[in-house]
């Protein structure tokens, strides 16, 4: 068992291969462990490869089928054997199971973001949540960095190279006279540099290695995955293409998945906050001395009336209780957050108890007065609103 909630079961062959799998129920984990240790005197013994064959069983072996602690068992232990029968066949699992549906997927948290029924989530413990997962990140493509240099000593005296790659290689602050001739390697102590910078901007204050002098921080992940784009390019149009894949285009894709945030943060709420923050906003800016006591169908004129205005209800000047400035700060932390790190870091916004079009907008309004959302006018003189590139949803 991994605390809080989370619970893993490890299956081991008498090859000594092994599979790992989840089993666990929100709210159940030892409950569910306990169900796997009863399945376990029917697993020890048998073959591993007959998994369809346990799966079944095991659910339909007892009087009582189905159920989350059942299946959720059951769950674990099939993704154990699974991963057992990759090892096996030296194949990843996707492909014994039809290939695979996507390219990559990108993670998420709720870590840090949600706030419904958790009070001790406020803006510090979003941007906490942020910097831990960005510090995460920034040190394994720091690292992957440092093994490719030791991986691509290629020579241009033997090999040729991109004149992209050149001309990056050329830029290098690395002056040694004993890597002139090795431009993948100067090309990556120019990237380490640069990455260096963007971590200590990030707030990285201890890096394992120091680089070799002083690099522009990275404005993007994109900038970063730009560079390493060219040297998988001079490395597929010179007979390279083998060296890609172990590390090199792996680390392209971690980029281009994780950003320098490594997992959306979702923010979540209930409707029932966010209708007392607009109150008393409403209140304090005397545009409407009862909001909550509207009717739904005025609700929803005042919310569209306030989002048709460029102006903010908001004042520095008026005094707000300890809840609303709480949520305030929150969302300006969400705008500086996808400032910081990129739009990517939060994209959505999960409204809980959500069973009104004004439990909807009580939440772009908010937006707006945190600088999330943008009045802009169209060509016919009314109001459109724009996010920056990605929503929040």
């Amino acid at each position: 068992t991994v605390r809080p909630r989370w619970g893993f079961v490890e299956i081991v062959t008498d090859e000594g291969l092994t599979g790992w799998g989840e089993p666990v129920l929100e709210g159940h984990c030892a409950t569910v462990l306990a169900c796997v240790q009863e399945m376990k005197p029917y697993l020890i013994g048998k073959d591993p490869m007959r998994i369809e064959d346990f799966s079944t069983v095991l659910y339909r072996a007892g009087f009582y089928r189905g159920g989350g602690v059942l299946m959720s068992a059951i769950a674990g232990i099939d993704q154990a054997l699974w991963d057992i029968k990759g090892k096996f066949f030296n194949a990843p699992v996707y492909q014994l199971m039809g290939g695979a549906c996507r390219d990559n997927m990108r993670v998420y948290s709720w870590i840090g973001g949600d706030r419904d029924g958790n009070p001790n989530v406020n803006a510090d413990t979003m941007l906490h949540a942020l910097e831990r997962q960005s510090h995460l990140i920034m040190e394994f493509y720091l690292e992957e960095i440092h093994n490719l240099g030791a991986e691509l000593s290629m020579s241009s005296l033997l090999n040729h190279v991109s004149p992209e790659l050149q001309k990056m290689a050329d830029a290098s602050a690395d002056t040694s006279m004993h890597r002139v001739d090795e431009p993948y390697r100067r090309v990556l102590i120019s990237i380490y540099s640069r990455l260096a910078a963007t971590a200590r901007d990030y707030g990285m204050t201890s890096l394992s290695r120091s680089e070799v002098g002083v690099g522009e921080p990275y404005a993007s992940p994109e900038e970063f995955s730009a560079d390493l784009q060219v040297m998988i390019d001079s490395l597929n149009q010179n007979a390279g293409e083998l060296i890609v894949r172990p590390r090199l285009g792996l680390l392209k894709s971690a980029v281009d998945i994780f950003g320098f945030h490594l997992a959306t943060l979702d923010m979540r709420q209930s409707s029932d906050v966010h209708e007392r923050v607009l109150t008393e906003i409403f209140a304090a800016a005397q545009v409407e001395p009862n909001y909550a006591g509207l009717s739904e169908a005025k609700k929803v004129e005042l919310l569209i009336s306030e989002l048709s205005k460029p102006r903010l209800l908001y004042s520095p000047f008026a005094q707000y209780s300890e809840e609303t400035t709480s949520e305030l700060r929150i969302m300006r932390t969400a705008r500086y957050i996808r400032e910081q790190y990129g739009k990517r870091a939060i994209t959505n916004y999960i409204i809980s108890h959500t069973e009104t079009v004004s439990d909807l907008l009580e939440v772009y309004l908010l937006q707006k007065e945190s600088g999330l959302l943008h009045p802009k006018r169209n060509g016919t003189g009314g109001i459109n609103h724009q996010w920056d590139d990605a929503e929040l949803d």
